[in-house]
């Protein structure tokens, strides 16, 4: 990854002393990287600062590949995973002479076996 933006440090041959002080560090933030929706977020702002130049394209595709799995493990999660849809049984009965009092409790009967 490329350093923050430091300009070189030149001395001033009169004094020994640096012309101008070095420029601070700029402070990132974490992200919490918790949410599909900051994982997005992240990501975008890496295309931005690869395509700015800030950051070198070999760096920024091995960040999107992090930001990649920290989405799957986010999206294969137990708590992401929605609950399947009931599913409904089409039960065939050879028997003709089903009366509707037959058919309930086999209803029933189903319904208690799932």
């Amino acid at each position: 990854m490329k350093p923050p933006n430091r300009q070189p440090l030149t001395i001033s041959n009169d004094t020994q002393k640096p012309d101008s002080p070095p420029a601070k560090a700029r402070r990132i933030t974490p992200t919490k990287l918790t949410t599909l929706a900051e994982v997005r977020t992240e990501l975008a702002a890496l295309y931005r600062q690869t395509r700015a130049g800030r950051i070198d394209p070999g760096d920024a595709t091995k960040m999107a590949f992090i930001l990649g799995e920290i989405r799957k493990i986010i999206t294969d999660t137990p708590e992401a995973i929605t609950p399947p849809k009931p599913v409904l049984l089409n039960v065939v009965f050879d028997d003709r002479s089903l009366t509707y009092e037959k058919f309930q409790q086999t209803a029933r009967e189903l319904v208690k076996a799932i």
